[in-house]
């Protein structure tokens, strides 16, 4: 698996604990049993979670130094909670309350390629949990002001690199819940007033060279659910196939807009906007199967810049929508296989059209594309890899 696509994976698992002191009552909890379901989603995801020091004071548990490391094949995930309290309450619920902030560190030793070091900064200010439940069946109902993930100290074979990232989460509330054990189950959804993406980076390819990204979204809300087998699945794709993995995830949007620039010393730069009113994103993992699909609503693109030979290229359409099904390791016989592409109510520009059909023999109406395969295929290599 690559760096960065693991890296987010574990990095979700490092928040949803961290989240779960963000989190109705059925039974009684303790204490220091949300701490052992802590413990123990953690071993379920392949992380080990442990406490430099624990205390307990009255109905208070007090945790200091909260360490989540998790080992690779190719390298380590690693971070610490300076504090984390947990408090019983009157209702037999559990109150968390944990630092505004916390590091997670990032080592990559890919065999034949470049070492990779980055530190990701989680911040969550004056965030809370109510944990709910018993022993073994926990919900943690979370709300914050604010949530954010921003990208560190980027060092590529020991040279520091100039990168910064934030992903930021306005006004967040959810839920997150874990039952343990080999048939267990987890589910969360997390919504945000919005979302906030900046990504700025200069010397990445060659000297010269650079990548701009922003973008804004309202209204986000993210889901998950599965096997608890399916959680591990979610860092690992090559478990997939095994018995009893589940996962479902989803992401929606209630519209945005997207900004990317490109800049090379020789060609120039090359600018993307996009906006929409709305979109989707969903996964699947079910019986060694993955269901990929998106759409997007009332979405208009422009591409402009230096490296293009008209000033700028627009398109617009009313829907976009595509799927993807089919096996995610490699298989020994045929599996079932899915593609579909919806481009619904497309137009583009003038210039574009010259480019395109320069005899103006197509007519200029709003066209809808559709791309729908189906049929087996073997898959030669793991996604994974």
């Amino acid at each position: 698996m690559k760096p960065m696509p693991r890296l987010f994976a574990t990095t979700s698992l490092a928040i949803g604990l961290g989240a779960t002191a963000l989190s109705p009552a059925w039974a009684d909890v303790t204490p220091e049993e949300v701490w052992n379901n802590w413990k123990s989603m953690g071993e379920t995801a392949g992380q080990t979670v442990t406490a430099g020091n624990e205390t307990r004071t009255g109905d208070t548990l007090a945790l200091s130094d909260v360490a989540i490391t998790l080992d690779l094949e190719d390298g380590s995930v690693s971070g610490t909670v300076p504090a984390i309290t947990m408090t019983a309450q009157d209702d037999g619920t559990v109150l968390v309350t944990m630092s505004d902030a916390y590091d997670i560190a990032l080592e990559m030793r890919p065999e034949g390629d470049k070492p990779v070091d980055l530190t990701v900064r989680v911040a969550m200010p004056d965030a809370s949990t109510i944990a709910s439940g018993d022993a073994d069946a926990v919900r943690y109902d979370f709300s914050g002001p604010a949530l954010s993930m921003s990208v560190q100290d980027v060092m590529v074979d020991d040279k520091p690199v100039e990168l910064t990232a934030e992903v930021a989460f306005a006004d967040i509330a959810g839920f997150y819940t874990f039952t343990g054990g080999e048939d267990g189950s987890f589910g969360s959804r997390i919504a945000a007033d919005e979302m906030a993406v900046a990504v700025d980076g200069e010397g990445l390819e060659k000297p010269g060279s650079g990548l701009s990204v922003t973008a804004d979204y309202r209204d986000v809300t993210a889901t998950s659910s599965g096997s608890t087998r399916g959680l591990a699945a979610a860092g690992n794709p090559a478990q997939a196939p095994a018995d009893g993995v589940r996962f479902d995830s989803g992401y929606s949007h209630g519209g945005g807009d997207l900004t990317v620039e490109v800049r090379d010393p020789e060609s120039g730069t090359l600018n993307w906007v996009s906006q929409s009113d709305s979109g989707t994103l969903d996964a699947a993992i079910n019986d060694g199967a993955m269901d990929y699909s998106g759409s997007s609503r009332a979405l208009s693109m422009v591409l402009s810049g230096d490296a293009l030979p008209v000033p700028q290229l627009e398109a617009a359409m009313d829907e976009l929508a595509f799927g993807f099904r089919g096996p995610v390791t490699r298989t020994e016989e045929p599996e079932d296989f899915g593609l579909l592409v919806r481009l619904g109510g497309l137009t583009v520009s003038d210039v574009l059209w010259a480019m395109l059909d320069p005899a103006n023999v197509l007519p200029r109406d709003p066209a809808t594309l559709v791309i729908d395969l189906a049929g087996k295929a073997r898959l030669l290599t793991d996604l994974g890899d």
